[in-house]
């Protein structure tokens, strides 16, 4: 699957609604377009032109866990502030480990964070622009 940016969508396909469905290959790899991204969104990088899903190694159970320092995004609950789904992140964070197949280290994600789009786009006023939505350490 693959969610174009609204430029690459309307480079390549002329801004074309039947884009949704079509097969573009990407690095190799068929990908079934899925959706486009609405303009003035440049997630998670202004030059992004689609967004995968991650990939890990068939059979290569530590291989996703190597160098995992990935951009996520989601919404949160009407009323729900980041600083308190980053309590409820640190929370989980200990009931979560045990329940992957293999022994993660303790330490893996435990440097999440939670940010608001707009902010980690922009920045916080009087605080220069930030780097990343969420850190996995």
């Amino acid at each position: 699957m693959v969610v174009l940016s609204n430029g690459y969508w309307r480079q390549r396909f002329g801004q074309d609604p039947l884009a949704i469905g079509q097969t573009i290959r990407i690095d190799g790899v068929s990908r079934r377009i899925i959706a486009v991204m609405p303009a003035g969104v440049r997630f998670p990088y202004a030059d992004t032109q689609f967004v995968t899903p991650v990939a890990f190694k068939a059979g290569d159970p530590v291989d996703p866990w190597r160098n995992f320092d990935l951009r996520l995004f989601g919404r949160l609950k009407d009323g729900v502030a980041p600083a308190q789904a980053q309590a409820e992140l640190r929370r989980l964070h200990a009931v979560l480990l045990p329940l992957f197949p293999w022994r993660m280290p303790d330490v893996w994600a435990s440097e999440m964070t939670v940010q608001s789009l707009l902010e980690s786009e922009v920045g916080r006023p009087g605080h220069g622009s930030c780097c990343c939505l969420q850190r996995w350490g």
